[in-house]
């Protein structure tokens, strides 16, 4: 519970101090205006106007599909004879989503195994 508590408190922590710290950034990005349309695309991830639901939501289940395969395995025991060590796994599993997002981030992909 406590944990719980205190990424949320961070969570929010950090977005105000985003806020701060661009604020002049900010309101010259969404017009001067307190919309929260233009104003939502800074802190979460969001598809372009021009990119179809129906794809986007294709492309984050085959990312994530992806993703959630290549991670599992990388960390199986039993495929420990593919791996020359496992600290080279951090790496990999980072370069693979490095790969994924410069693939298909143009349509505000996050991808997410727990969803």
């Amino acid at each position: 519970p406590f944990y719980i508590l205190a990424q949320i408190v961070g969570a929010f922590l950090s977005t105000g101090m985003i806020y701060l710290c661009y604020y002049s950034t900010i309101h010259h990005f969404t017009g001067g205006t307190d919309g929260p349309v233009k104003f939502a695309a800074l802190y979460v991830t969001q598809p372009n106007n021009y990119v179809n639901t129906g794809y986007t939501i294709w492309v984050e289940f085959i990312s994530t599909a992806v993703l959630t395969l290549i991670a599992f395995n990388l960390t199986d025991a039993n495929n420990n004879h593919i791996i020359p060590s496992p600290m080279i796994i951090p790496p990999l599993i980072g370069l693979m989503i490095f790969l994924i997002i410069i693939g298909v981030g143009y349509q505000g992909v996050s991808i997410s195994p727990a969803r």
